[in-house]
């Protein structure tokens, strides 16, 4: 936002993010605002990508290399929908500023799904993510660490990963073959944890 105020000082310019607006409510009376005024430009979250369903003229998508910083197996998954959505609302020229060196960012330009499905298949495959493995992931506060710890090596064959997410969550991770769960004996392990353990087979992330 500063930048933009730097290069265009007189711009008219709408936010919509967290700071700004604390409701779906509110997003929608900013984005009515900003499509009421022509030439203006409007900054946000992906709060505002939700509420935004008219097109417009240019759109671009900032700080890509950020979220694909995090280590998650579905956030070039993630990031290719939403560069995708905001390419769709251009009716001129779409922008995608990235520093990364790699085929995503270009894919991410040219909409191009095909290359992008069969280039994530291929990652997924060799670094035994799912479809190819089932994840189970069992995540409970730091204190609970211990436990985990012991599961794991109750479970040497599921190649169990002790990590902790940045919200100071202990996790654990097993990875499986999708034909060999239900198991019998780590389900019933699972089944004995405390109910402050969450478990979570085939998980939307392993933050």
């Amino acid at each position: 936002v500063a930048e933009v105020r730097a290069a265009w000082p007189q711009i008219n310019l709408f936010r919509v993010d967290s700071d700004r607006v604390k409701s779906s409510r509110q997003a929608r009376t900013v984005v009515k605002r900003f499509l009421a005024a022509p030439g203006s430009v409007l900054v946000g979250t992906e709060l505002a990508l939700f509420n935004l369903k008219d097109r417009v003229e240019n759109s671009i998508v900032l700080a890509t290399d950020g979220l694909l910083s995090l280590p998650d197996f579905r956030i070039e998954e993630k990031v290719f929908a939403l560069a995708s959505r905001v390419r769709l609302l251009a009716t001129k020229r779409f922008l995608l500023q990235s520093g990364v060196e790699r085929t995503l960012p270009n894919q991410m330009v040219k909409g191009n799904l095909l290359d992008f499905y069969h280039e994530q298949l291929a990652d997924r495959r060799d670094f035994d993510y799912p479809p190819f493995k089932l994840f189970i992931k069992i995540s409970v506060a730091a204190a609970g660490e211990p436990t985990l710890k012991r599961l794991a090596e109750a479970f040497p064959d599921y190649r169990p990963a002790l990590y902790v997410s940045p919200d100071k969550t202990a996790n654990l991770l097993f990875r499986l073959e999708p034909d060999q769960w239900p198991e019998s004996k780590l389900l019933a392990a699972l089944k004995s944890l405390p109910p402050t353990f969450l478990v979570a087979v085939d998980p939307e992330t392993v933050l």
